[in-house]
């Protein structure tokens, strides 16, 4: 859709495509394991595959700080918009996460229990953050824009201002 709509740069389209064919190639891994009953060999496909689904919600959660505090939209946009593209989506969207799967699963099978309870304790500051990055775009981006249409009220700023100016003349 991206390549169609033409919205965004290249680096942006090449890797929502590459984004796209790794969703698909892990999908196609992923159910012959299970269908075959090898669900230790299916577990790690699905869960690439999770990232994989997931790795747009992840940039866009980590990019979200750089934008969010700054107050002016259009300076907020062109920030937001020249992250996206210096972050690319070739290297950073789909293929980031994969590290740390990597070593989520080297802990399962070999990590004693301090290996193992640090690996639950940065996995919970990683949620935490993650959470509190969607409640900040939330709030931030999503909120204002959903009230501001339903609420087809002019604000009291712009009423003041508007009967300020008409009694100076």
């Amino acid at each position: 859709m991206m390549w169609g709509v033409g919205r965004g740069d290249l680096s942006q389209h090449l890797g929502q495509s590459l984004n796209a064919v790794l969703i698909m190639f892990c999908a196609s891994m992923a159910l012959p394991y299970a269908l075959a009953r090898d669900f230790k060999t299916h577990r790690r496909w699905a869960l690439r595959l999770y990232l994989m689904v997931s790795a747009s919600l992840f940039l866009r959660a980590g990019l979200f700080p750089r934008s969010s505090s700054i107050t002016a939209p259009s300076v907020s946009t062109r920030l937001h918009s020249a992250a996206r593209s210096s972050r690319s989506y070739l290297s950073a969207n789909p293929l980031c996460p994969l590290p740390f799967l990597k070593f989520i699963c080297r802990t399962e099978r070999r990590g004693g229990t301090p290996a193992r309870f640090t690996m639950a304790a940065g996995l919970s500051v990683l949620t935490v953050a993650m959470v509190l990055e969607i409640f900040a775009s939330y709030n931030g981006v999503w909120l204002p824009r959903v009230k501001a249409a339903y609420d087809s009220r002019k604000s009291l700023a712009e009423t003041l201002s508007a009967t300020i100016a008409s009694s100076r003349h």
